[in-house]
């Protein structure tokens, strides 16, 4: 007697006869058999994932015509992945996908990180979590290009181990800091994965399916080890998303970090900012929960409260009023920061349970977003905390950060030059390649130091004075080679109000000065 079942895996599906009394540890060896997916890489889900290898496939619910799902990759595809080809240059199927789909500047990720300021009110003011996941998945693949460490490797059985490939924009990373940037971009992956399953169910049987992945992974979670998970809220008039990082600290203690760079830091601790005092405002972006006991953060209620904030869309029937950050924030993480037994915690406010806690290292004041962008900017902040968490210094962060934006500036050249080919634009070919020629772009190698940017000027330079004219750069004096600057300002910027009385005073002087000694 045996059990007929089917796994799928990617695109194929496969069919399985194997007895009851076999176990999920002997089906794992047979997969690897049929897909090369070694045992170590494999994930079976069948109503949450398999995570006891001793038991048998009766014990687990497999029956005749059951449905498996395996995810897993070969060892050649995980080198594949973290291997830099030779040539870059896309086969000819793959440029026109890439040519028919949106350009990166279309993505709300994108104008999220270059362009926050000046989204209010347009179609890329916001976006859902998963779609910014999804992005900064793909850009942090392009900036991480090192390969996995030699234990992965010949944990899946490699002998080949290629050698490390590191950023040419990364001054500041060594290769003992890639293998924590690894760390981070698969703990990304990992929560774009599970935006993804979570923004689809719809049905009783997905959403259960969705929290028993959830409270699968946090169980098995190891001391010492951390987690991304998507949260947030999307109701009829309120939309916000927000990062949790949860790790486990002990036996039976967790952290969980609130990262949040939009809506609902009014929660958070502020305080003005030392740069623009009475203009500006400054957040602590990322709110721990400390000692949060194992009873509380896997209590399936919590979980499934907090999911349904932001799940409900996926059923546009059924969105509610009730999908609000006031449940988020005075409700949900208030409770699962109270300790038990203490009369008091009930009446006190999430913002002085955290300002109780211990100061948490790893948290900056930073500034929040200013359009509806708070998915791409959380996404960010939970990403800039695992980084400081894993050791890199705010320096490498920052860092990190502009290599993050460089990457995006290249993607969006080689969409732009894709197009140009395609549509045979000369106007925009012809600038490309003077660009290309003067070195000012070249992705690939990127030897450019962008803080060394020579502008040349000619005589078609110009800016416009007060009264609109133009004035040639040329006519403003100076022997050749010398430098102008050029001051950029606005009436509503504070700090620009205070500044260009300064800057005005500052060169009445030094023009009297330059007067008398000629």
């Amino acid at each position: 007697m045996s059990i007929n079942f089917s796994v799928k895996w990617g695109k194929e599906t496969l069919d399985i006869n194997l007895p009851p009394e076999t176990t999920v540890l002997q089906l794992r060896q047979h997969l690897q058999e049929r897909t090369n997916v070694p045992v170590a890489m494999q994930k079976i889900m069948y109503k949450g994932a398999l995570k006891d290898d001793s038991k048998t496939l009766v014990s687990v619910g497999i029956q005749n015509g059951s449905k498996l799902m395996m995810l897993g990759s070969t060892v050649q595809q995980v080198i594949d992945v973290n291997t830099v080809p030779e040539s870059r240059q896309e086969p000819e199927q793959e440029q026109k996908e890439a040519l028919w789909s949106p350009p990166i500047w279309r993505n709300p990720y994108f104008a999220g990180v270059m362009a926050d300021a000046f989204l209010e009110g347009s179609s890329l003011a916001s976006c859902h979590i998963a779609q910014s996941l999804i992005t900064l998945d793909a850009i942090l693949l392009r900036l991480n290009r090192g390969q996995p460490s030699n234990a992965l490797l010949q944990q899946l059985g490699s002998s080949t181990v290629p050698a490390p490939v590191l950023h040419p924009m990364t001054s500041l990373l060594t290769s003992t800091d890639y293998p924590n940037l690894t760390m981070a971009q698969k703990l990304v992956r990992n929560c774009k994965d599970f935006a993804i399953m979570a923004s689809s169910a719809k049905k009783p049987t997905e959403i259960q399916q969705t929290l028993d992945e959830l409270m699968g992974n946090l169980s098995t979670l190891s001391e010492g080890n951390m987690m991304m998970v998507p949260g947030g809220w999307w109701g009829m008039s309120q939309i916000g998303w927000v990062i949790y990082v949860i790790e486990r600290t002990g036996l039976d203690k967790f952290d969980l970090v609130v990262c949040n760079s939009g809506p609902g830091l009014e929660y958070h601790p502020s305080c003005p900012s030392n740069h623009h005092p009475g203009t500006k405002m400054k957040y602590q972006t990322c709110m721990r929960i400390p000692s949060i006991s194992s009873r509380r953060i896997l209590d399936k209620g919590f979980w499934l409260l907090a999911l349904a904030l932001w799940m409900k869309p996926n059923d546009p029937e059924n969105i509610s009023e009730y999908c609000r950050v006031e449940v988020l924030y005075d409700v949900l993480l208030p409770w699962l920061a109270e300790t038990p037994g203490d009369q008091n915690s009930t009446s006190r406010l999430l913002l002085h349970q955290s300002l109780q806690a211990p100061e948490d290292q790893y948290v900056c004041w930073r500034s929040p977003c200013r359009a509806g962008s708070s998915a791409t900017k959380s996404c960010l902040e939970g990403l800039w905390y695992v980084l400081r968490r894993l050791g890199l210094s705010v320096e490498k962060c920052k860092q990190t950060g502009f290599v993050l934006r460089w990457e995006l500036i290249m993607k969006a050249s080689e969409d732009l030059i894709l197009r140009a080919k395609r549509h045979q634009i000369p106007a925009v070919l012809d600038a490309i390649n003077k660009t290309i020629q003067s070195g000012v772009v070249d992705p690939r190698p990127m030897t450019l130091d962008p803080f060394k940017v020579e502008v040349k000027r000619s005589g078609e330079d110009f800016v416009r004075n007060a009264s609109g004219k133009r004035v040639r750069l040329d006519s403003l004096g100076g022997a050749p080679g010398s430098v102008i600057g050029l001051y950029f300002t606005a009436d509503w910027c504070g700090a620009c109000k205070q500044f260009t009385p300064v800057l005005k005073d500052t060169y009445k002087k030094k023009k009297k000065k330059k007067k008398k000694k000629t």
